[in-house]
């Protein structure tokens, strides 16, 4: 009687398989088109079409297999369960470990669900119990396959960076040694001087460097100083006298840590609070760069913690968590903005609705002293500058740019340039008294060059002398020479004409090799810094996998063609931190490892 019962049910397990098909062939274009066609390069569409995808395969899956599928009912039924059920296991882990759950949906469901069709597909001359089982045993290897491996990051572009599940973390084994060897520093106090890197980008936030030299025939061979590992963390670091500030992920704390220049070594204590920011695309770690201004070390964590630290010690002056103490609202991607410092007053972008984009926090006690603008996320940093005379603070957010009285918050003048849920991450780049470019990155792809003027009056004005699709940066931020642009739009590290937009020349498709969007490849998605009284340029690769050594290469400033002159290697693993240079040493850092190597001046 069980042979008679069983028998017909295999028999008939017979189920319609082109839906199936159909939605796998729409849930893949979905997922891997996009990429390849320039018009959505970092555009929202394209990060909705990926996002999207998985979602389809998930429920346009279930919906034929339950609906139109014509498997047996108990199969209709179970066949979801043992698809859903894994997937919330993942889903759960990941939101336990206050990470965003795209793993087990980007990955996850288009996998399993490949798995799934493929099978049917492939078993259509195999016995009806065959496929049956074959079903079955698909999705569950498939979600047990997934859970062998680890997704702890990703590239720019939602590629995933993948490990075993058993192997260790960077970050547990660094959590696990424990604290780094120390020196003991000289002095009682923290003296910078002329040119030191005391902020994100440079004392000006530009990634200029004056006052020095390279000798360009010794670049591709300089002195490893020093290397040693490090912390979660995509700030770079901050340089006063003989330190370096950095912030780093500490197993479940964020730490803010003194270095000593000339070792690598610690100085002194690390300042660590609870806090722990997580995505998956960047991973753990904080996102910004301390400042160091009057004998102090500002820093703001990627979960909103603002802290003043004496530079001498890192003893605690103050603390706030700008979402509870003043109104923030956390971008999607963590905190980025570095703290800028002026007036007695420490800015930060804070992204509270409301008016609240931006606040100014007074630096002796870290009591708010104003609040204003418009934009509710934003991942770059405040920029001080004058224009026609009158010193204001610049915000880019996606409301536009804002321009803010330092002293009482009052708005000066705004441009508005809305962004939705896109994002601007690069800083303002000040092309002279009044002139200024508004980059975007995600969202609404482009730049605009703006002329600030104010008459007699009083009344501001603001122009936009051209708009360009040409010019296009991401989260990698350009460098400005001799009206010309320097810098990436995605992977494509170009040089664009100021004075119309148009871009010049980019870089030929290099060993990085990941030229999806564009054939101008060669430096990944890395950063760029300017050697100004040489017009030569300081490029970091960003090598996107945890194992590969990303180089640092010398080129020339120059509108006349893409011109490499030397190169040397530099750290291991995903590198999106700024370089840092100063007194002839460049120090390097990402989410591993830190390096400093001393490029001889030119005699």
């Amino acid at each position: 009687m069980s042979d008679a019962t069983v028998a017909p049910a295999e028999s008939r397990f017979r189920p319609r398989v082109w839906p199936g098909v159909f939605v796998l062939v729409v849930a893949a274009g979905m997922l891997l088109a996009p990429p390849f066609i320039p018009a959505l390069e970092r555009t929202q569409a394209l990060f909705m079409l990926v996002s999207l995808a998985p979602i389809v395969a998930l429920g346009g899956g279930i919906l034929w297999w339950v609906a139109a599928s014509r498997a047996p009912l108990v199969d209709r039924l179970l066949v979801p369960v043992f698809f859903i059920v894994p997937f919330a296991v993942f889903l759960g882990e990941q939101l336990a470990a206050g990470r965003l759950p795209f793993a087990p949906l980007l990955y996850g469901v288009p996998f399993v669900f490949l798995l799934w069709v493929g099978w049917l597909v492939l078993s259509r001359p195999l016995p009806g119990g065959v496929r049956r089982a074959g079903v079955y045993a698909a999705v569950l290897l498939g979600w047990a396959a997934f859970g062998c491996v680890r997704f702890d990051q990703s590239d720019a572009d939602l590629v995933p960076i993948m490990a075993w599940r058993w192997t260790p973390r960077a970050e547990d084994a660094f959590a696990a040694r424990g604290e780094r060897e120390r020196v003991t520093a000289a002095g009682d106090g923290v003296q910078s001087r002329p040119g030191d890197w005391t902020a994100m980008r440079g004392p000006n936030r530009d990634g200029i460097v004056t006052g020095f030299a390279l000798d360009e025939a010794a670049f591709a061979s300089p002195r490893l100083v020093w290397k040693t590992e490090v912390g979660p963390g995509w700030g770079s670091f901050a340089v006063a006298g003989d330190r370096l500030y950095t912030l780093e992920q500490v197993g479940d704390r964020e730490a803010v840590v003194c270095l000593d220049a000339a070792t690598g070594k610690q100085i002194g204590d690390r300042h660590s609070y609870p806090a722990k920011f997580d995505d998956p695309q960047a991973g753990a770690g904080p996102r910004s760069t301390p400042t160091v201004a009057d004998g102090r070390v500002y820093t703001m964590g990627a979960t909103g913690i603002l802290c003043c630290l004496n530079a001498t010690d890192l003893k605690l002056i103050w603390t706030i968590d700008v979402m509870k103490d003043a109104g923030g609202a956390r971008p999607m991607w963590g905190y980025a903005c570095s703290p800028l410092v002026a007036h007695g007053l420490v800015f930060v972008y804070t992204g509270g609705l409301n008016g609240k984009a931006v606040t100014a926090f007074d630096a002796a006690d870290g009591k708010v002293r104003w609040q204003g603008g418009q934009g509710t996320h934003a991942y770059s940093s405040l920029q001080l500058v004058t224009f026609s005379g009158v010193e204001q603070v610049l915000a880019a957010t996606n409301y536009g740019v804002e321009a803010f009285d330092p002293k009482t918050g009052a708005v000066l003048w705004e441009h508005e340039w809305k962004m939705g849920t896109g994002n601007r991450t690069t800083q303002i780049p000040i092309l002279g008294d009044g002139e200024l470019l508004l980059t975007s990155g995600v969202g609404i792809l482009g730049t605009k060059r703006l002329k600030v003027t104010k008459d007699a009056a009083g009344r501001w004005d603001v122009k936009v002398l051209w708009k360009s699709a040409d010019l296009s940066p991401y989260f990698n931020d350009g460098v400005v020479y001799q009206n010309h642009y320097y810098g990436f739009s995605g992977m494509k590290f170009h040089c664009v004409d100021l004075a119309t937009g148009e871009e010049v020349w980019a870089a030929p498709k290099g060993s990085s090799g990941k030229a999806r969007f564009t054939d101008g490849a060669k430096y990944g998605n890395g950063q760029v810094i300017l050697f100004a009284e040489q017009g030569l340029l300081l490029v970091t690769e960003a090598r996107e996998s945890l194992t590969e050594t990303g180089s640092v290469f010398l080129l020339k400033a120059t509108p006349d063609g893409h011109t490499e002159l030397a190169s040397f290697p530099g750290i291991k693993g995903k590198t999106w931190n700024h370089p840092t240079f100063t007194g002839g040493r460049l120090y390097l850092r990402n989410g591993v490892e830190a390096a400093c190597y001393e490029l001889p001046p030119k005699k």
